[in-house]
């Protein structure tokens, strides 16, 4: 039997009462029950403990966490006492300084390599106005001396070093003097820094002055390094050699 047009009509039509068509039972729910599903639903996803927020792909690839610890620094040792190579009737042999020093008066006015008339003969002796008991402990040679007359043993040169060239040993302990090896950062690694000794000759520790044989060129900004080249380009028999 077919339908009237009012009932037709009337079919889709709300009711009172009635909840809207293709509506859920979220839309029915007060808003705080849908904030508490929605945390829920989060933790589980986190297991509520709120370290596993971020999915493991990501997490893997965030920076690492600075150390507590840096990673030390650490300066190479000095060579150990020297030895003097000397002749014996079985061959050469390596003894301490004062095999000879001992013997013998310190000579207190050696202060340069043409005073050496004896002994140390090819030694190149430069440090200033020092003389060889300014550093070494008269009587011996086996060990040094501080100004105040102090002996300490060669694995503590530095200390020497120290009294006369301050400005120098606070570069190096700043890290603006000196070689090193290993890392800047000593989050990422280990230090290994040179001794004193290791680039200075305790003896002539000035290093000889240099002179730059040429200049840098810049091919973008020198323009005589241009004309150079059109020259060379030009005369190429002139251009050899440069």
């Amino acid at each position: 039997m077919l339908q009237s047009t009012r009932e037709r009509r009337g079919a889709g039509v709300k009711r009172k009462g009635e909840s809207a068509p293709g509506r859920g039972v979220a839309s029915r729910l007060p808003a705080p029950c849908l904030l508490a599903l929605l945390a829920l639903g989060l933790c589980s996803l986190s297991s509520c403990d709120g370290k596993n927020l971020r999915p493991p792909e990501v997490a893997s690839n965030l920076p690492a966490l600075p150390r507590e610890t840096p990673f030390p620094i650490t300066i190479s040792p000095p060579p150990p006492a020297p030895r003097v190579l000397i002749e014996t009737p079985t061959g050469e042999a390596a003894v301490r300084c004062g095999t000879c020093h001992r013997g013998r008066p310190s000579n207190r006015e050696t202060r340069a390599s043409s005073d050496l008339d004896e002994f140390h003969f090819g030694l190149v002796y430069t440090h200033g106005e020092q003389t060889c008991i300014s550093c070494h402990e008269p009587g011996g040679y086996d060990r040094l001396r501080l100004a105040d007359g102090t002996g300490i043993e060669f694995s503590e040169v530095m200390q020497l070093c120290r009294q006369c060239h301050g400005t120098t040993a606070s570069d190096y302990d700043a890290g603006a003097h000196g070689g090193f090896t290993g890392h800047w950062d000593l989050q990422s690694g280990p230090r290994q820094r040179n001794h004193c000794v290791h680039c200075h000759d305790p003896h002539s520790p000035t290093f000889p002055l240099m002179k730059p044989t040429f200049r840098p060129k810049d091919r973008f900004l020198d323009e005589s390094y241009l004309d150079e080249i059109q020259h060379d380009a030009r005369h190429p028999e002139e251009g050899k050699g440069r």
